[in-house]
């Protein structure tokens, strides 16, 4: 094969859809002359912009994708994940050679160039398990696994001024305080989260604390300001890449297993997440930077593991000593 032009299509979450950045590099690496068109979900394929091996950036949902189409193929190849049929129908109509996941469909299945079983999630890092589509479709691989992205000029402009305005007299620490509602297990409690940051408050003179994500739950809010007062600020209502340019400004981040984590695992930060024993952290992270990351686990065994285990088995204590440990190792501006 040697197509021009190449429709990759990944409508998922903020994790996964960073995660399959690892199978577009190697589609371009792979096909170095062929311009890569990316769509995904609407809310979330904006953290794909300004990659150098994409040529465009676009959005697709099940519901709209039989509507569009239809006047006659644009790409030589199309690698479609997940298991939407309407996705592969369109991608069926957009390109000349479609590799896809297998669909529920026997009669789709055959008009695929290639359908792929993938293994089960559960065994691989999820950016391999991705690749395995590209791997087991086309012969593709990579051991270059890492996610990545790329902000402009403009925003990390944006950014460094939005920091300034903080007036932070000392470091800047991001926090996530939940994940997506259907992985509340997942979630660390709030008086943990508080108890930490006041164990860093205590080290760390002049500590000022921004809360990321939409939709902030008012009474964790209320209760990281009793302990933090003035110092707490709220990032609610950034965009999703005004978002990726604060934490890229970050001197410490502190997330769990969520999409946020997986943008700061993409950048230079210092960072802290935590991980539940369903999902551990090297299988769900692919980090750029591993260096700078520490991942802390739930302690109960996989073989013992359920979702009912919630997470106060990991102690305020030993984020803390998480937390101070990179602050130490990584200084942060005296200035902004």
């Amino acid at each position: 094969m040697n197509p021009e032009r190449i429709l990759a299509i990944q409508v998922t979450r903020i994790g996964d859809t960073l995660l399959v950045v690892p199978s577009l590099r190697a589609l371009a690496e792979h096909f170095p002359a062929a311009q890569i068109d990316v769509l995904g979900h609407p809310q979330r394929a904006e953290v794909l912009q300004n990659l150098p091996f994409l040529h465009r950036v676009g959005s697709i949902t099940k519901r709209s994708a039989p509507w569009r189409g239809h006047t006659g193929r644009a790409y030589d190849l199309a690698v479609v994940w997940g298991q939407d049929s309407a996705l592969v129908r369109y991608a069926l109509r957009q390109a000349d050679e479609v590799v896809a996941c297998t669909q529920k469909d026997a009669a789709l299945n055959r008009r695929l160039k290639a359908a792929v079983t993938l293994p089960s999630d559960r065994e691989l890092p999820l950016s391999h398990w991705q690749l395995q589509l590209l791997e087991l479709g086309l012969g593709i691989s990579t051991e270059q696994r890492h996610v990545e992205v790329a902000l402009s000029a403009a925003e990390i402009a944006w950014a460094q001024d939005y920091r300034r305005r903080l007036a932070a007299p000392g470091p800047l620490v991001g926090i996530v305080l939940e994940t997506f509602p259907t992985s509340t297990h997942r979630n660390w409690p709030i008086e943990h989260f508080a108890r930490c940051l006041q164990l860093l408050e205590e080290q760390v003179a002049g500590l000022q604390v921004i809360v990321l994500g939409q939709n902030l739950a008012q009474d964790k809010i209320a209760v990281l300001r009793q302990r933090l007062g003035g110092r707490l600020h709220l990032g609610a209502g950034l965009s999703l890449r005004q978002s990726m340019a604060l934490i890229a400004h970050l001197d410490l981040y502190l997330g769990l297993d969520t999409g946020p984590s997986h943008i700061a695992s993409a950048l230079p930060v210092p960072s802290v997440c935590l991980f539940h024993c369903m999902r551990r952290g090297p299988l769900v992270l692919s980090p750029r930077y591993p260096e700078r990351l520490i991942m802390i686990e739930h302690p109960t065994p996989s073989a013992a593991c359920s979702f009912a285990l919630d997470m106060s088995a990991i102690s305020p204590e030993q984020v803390f000593a998480a937390c101070w440990q990179q602050l130490q190792k990584y200084p942060w501006p005296t200035s902004c």
